[in-house]
């Protein structure tokens, strides 16, 4: 065989050997998918996708540990996941069934595989922000939380629920903090309707009289401070109805 011909087949031997190799780290089987996504794709392909990554890991955490009898189970996304229950709620048994990025909709449709194992004594559920920051009505917000509620009754129809309500980042654009404020209001009302408990977090050491996030409550990342949490967890227990007493005292 020719020099020539011993380069062309070692070339085309590359370029299989390349292609095998990047489509085994596309799909996972080795190392370097998202590297390859991150050529290839918009930053909102790539959030999108670590988004659904993050959520597989958080539905295998939630199989590996189902919720304990009669524990407080907690749903929504990014500050529920952070939220750190046991030293929010000493003594009290809760689930942490957060899952970043999560809308009211995937709060739903997760439901049956966050609640496996129970039965849960009460709920809380704390989303929406990620609804409204998408620019998802608060009309619509309103009704997909409505849905959440009616699935819980229907899973646990003697367990409590309590909403629990939003202020915006500092970075919040305006037009945001007006729905949170809308949202304030809508969720408020629909707990009326539902007979649950509804924790405004639109107070002192929170949020300012707009929604806004005062400065201790944030950190530069975006998430919440730990005295923000502590906050929130005292107006939980306070505001809470029934699913703040079972969170107020060891059981």
């Amino acid at each position: 065989m020719s020099t020539g011909k011993r380069i062309a087949v070692a070339a085309a031997l590359a370029t299989v050997f390349v292609g095998v190799a990047a489509g085994l780290s596309w799909t996972g089987v080795v190392p370097g998918g998202r590297a390859l996504r991150f050529l290839a794709w918009s930053p909102e392909q790539l959030g999108e996708w670590d988004r659904a990554n993050h959520a597989r890991a958080r539905l295998a955490d939630f199989a590996a540990a189902p919720v304990p009898a009669d524990a407080v189970v907690f749903l929504g996304s990014t500050d529920v996941e952070r939220f750190p229950l046991a030293t929010a709620f000493p003594g009290a048994t809760t689930a942490n069934r957060g899952v970043a990025g999560d809308t009211l909709r995937d709060v739903l449709a997760r439901l049956d595989a966050s609640l496996a194992g129970g039965p849960a004594a009460g709920f809380v559920v704390y989303a929406g922000g990620d609804d409204l920051r998408a620019g998802r009505p608060v009309a619509t917000t309103r009704d997909d939380l409505a849905r959440v509620l009616d699935a819980l009754r229907e899973r646990a129809p003697g367990a409590p629920i309590a909403i629990v309500g939003l202020f915006g980042d500092a970075v919040d654009a305006p037009s945001v903090l007006e729905d949170v404020r809308t949202w304030e209001i809508a969720a408020k009302r629909l707990a009326v309707q539902r007979g649950v408990a509804f924790v405004s977090l639109i107070r002192d050491g929170l949020s300012d009289r707009v929604g806004r996030a005062e400065p201790g409550a944030g950190t530069p990342g975006g998430g919440l401070t730990d005295d923000a949490y502590a906050r929130i967890a005292d107006a939980i227990r306070r505001d809470g109805g029934p699913t703040g007493a079972l969170l107020a005292a060891p059981r």
